[in-house]
């Protein structure tokens, strides 16, 4: 018999504004189904086993929802504000809607590549300005690399380009040190050593777990992500063995970045091929018909069709309740509470979750209480966002975690990145000090990129660390 599994969660959500229940608290009940066909003729929502939500708001209809806050003896009767709509739901989902199952997709695996916005784009402001001004009539001269432009060669060197000197007779030669490309050597490159570090189920890096209340919970998850910023190995901290493959902060920077728009390493054969033969090609993937799950899915950013559908419910408590009534002592009010469900017929509500969420109230607002210092009374903690890159380092203490760029994050990115395919025009080159061969003509490094105002644009610093610790939880 197929398998059914609702989860309600109830979200606080500030108070009535108009009506009979006008500056009762407000809560919104998300109902999440799960629905699992065992058999090939339960692949349909018009089977059987789904008879609840053949007409899911007149299911509605005939429940009681109550809600229980954590202290507080006894349940409280909610109040529904809006009625769903029979005939939307029916419209968009019919008998013959196919149902797949839910699968859950463990996200705590897969290894997470991303780059600090504020070091990439502090890389670009501080070398395009110079390269802006010490040639703007004409390209800056790369070879031969004795002669390269300073401001170009300085960009080239902090991105990790680097020379070694021999001294033979009256001639001294310089020859570059493998480069960008030492990164992705199949052999020795470096991600198969960060794959031990980093990179797999033993990664030498976790993460706090912090519970619903924003306290910590004591237990802690492997992350699979680099860390942002770049640790110098000669202070024998205890990113030594990861951070010594990288020679300065900006050639780390630069991997990640390199690392983030380049998914996957080319082969020898791919290598080789100047020009793609358009053989032995994979066939196309095959298109799924959207099924129950991606249709009720594909409407998370339609809130007001999800209330319609009855998929969001927002109701009202009870003029007198135990929160109302603290906040009669208190400016504010932290607690727990969650969402309870009266069927009134058979039902296997066994099978069902009902997550408890942390609120807090005030005489103002009612919302979700914050786990991080991200978020303050229900809006995003920007106090005290700056750009980093505009100021020097110890000159503006910041107050925020967040960044505000107006750039365009991608585009620079891969502008820095052109730093790695002049450090291969260097790489085969020898230049001595005795005489001018005829390899030695003069190269100039022609780039053409320009950086592109995006508008305000705000990032997290870090967040990669606590997407990994987020996905994580559910794991445990």
């Amino acid at each position: 018999m197929a398998k059914q599994k609702i989860v309600w969660t109830a979200v606080p959500y500030g108070r009535v504004t108009e009506g009979p229940h006008k500056g009762c608290l407000r809560v919104s009940v998300v109902v999440s189904p799960r629905l699992t066909p065992v058999s090939a003729d339960e692949q349909k929502l018009g089977a059987p086993g789904y008879a609840e939500f053949h007409d899911w708001p007149k299911t509605l209809s005939r429940l009681k929802l109550q809600l229980q806050i954590a202290g507080v003896p006894g349940l409280l009767p909610l109040d529904v504000l809006q009625p769903a709509d029979s005939a939307l739901w029916q419209a968009l989902f019919s008998a013959d809607t196919p149902v797949a199952g839910f699968k859950y997709q463990d996200m705590s695996r897969v290894n997470l590549r991303s780059y600090a916005v504020r070091n990439v784009l502090g890389y670009v402001r501080e070398h395009y300005g110079k390269l802006a001004v010490s040639a703007a009539g004409t390209h800056p001269t790369l070879l031969p690399w004795k002669n390269a432009e300073p401001s170009l060669k300085g960009m080239l060197s902090d991105a990790g380009t680097r020379t070694v000197s021999y001294t033979t007779g009256h001639s001294v030669i310089e020859q570059a040190l493998p480069g960008f490309d030492r990164f992705f050597d199949p052999k020795e490159g470096v991600d198969r050593r960060l794959g031990s570090l980093v990179f797999g189920s033993k990664s030498h890096y976790s993460a706090p777990v912090v519970g619903i209340d924003g306290n910590r919970s004591g237990m802690a998850v492997g992350v699979r992500a680099l860390p942002p910023d770049w640790a110098d190995p000669a202070a024998n901290g205890p990113d030594k063995a990861l951070m010594a493959n990288f020679s300065t902060a900006s050639e780390y920077t630069l991997y990640q970045a390199n690392r983030f728009y380049k998914r996957s390493t080319p082969t020898d054969a791919q290598l080789a091929m100047r020009r793609p033969d358009l053989k032995n090609l994979a066939p196309a993937p095959v298109i799924e018909d959207f099924d129950f799950h991606r249709i009720v899915a594909s409407l998370a950013d339609t809130p007001a069709v999800l209330r319609q559908l009855g998929l969001i419910i927002d109701c009202a408590l009870p003029a007198s309740n135990a929160i109302t009534a603290a906040l009669a002592n208190a400016v504010s009010v932290d607690g727990i509470l969650g969402i309870e469900v009266l069927w009134g017929d058979p039902h296997v509500a066994t099978a069902d979750a009902y997550p408890r969420t942390a609120y807090r109230a005030s005489a103002q607002r009612f919302l979700p209480q914050e786990r991080t210092a991200d978020h303050a009374r229900g809006l995003m903690a920007l106090g005290g966002t700056a750009d980093p890159t505009l100021y020097p380092v110890g000159r503006y203490k910041f107050s925020s975690g967040f960044d505000v760029f107006q750039l365009d994050p991608d585009g620079a990115a891969l502008m820095a990145l052109l730093a790695g395919s002049a450090q291969s025009m260097i790489s085969p080159s020898w230049r001595s000090t005795a005489g001018v061969s005829a390899n030695d003509a003069t190269m100039r490094w022609k780039s053409k990129s320009s950086i592109i105002g995006a508008g305000a644009r705000f990032f997290r610093s870090g967040r990669r660390i606590a997407n990994c610790a987020s996905v994580g939880v559910l794991r445990l």
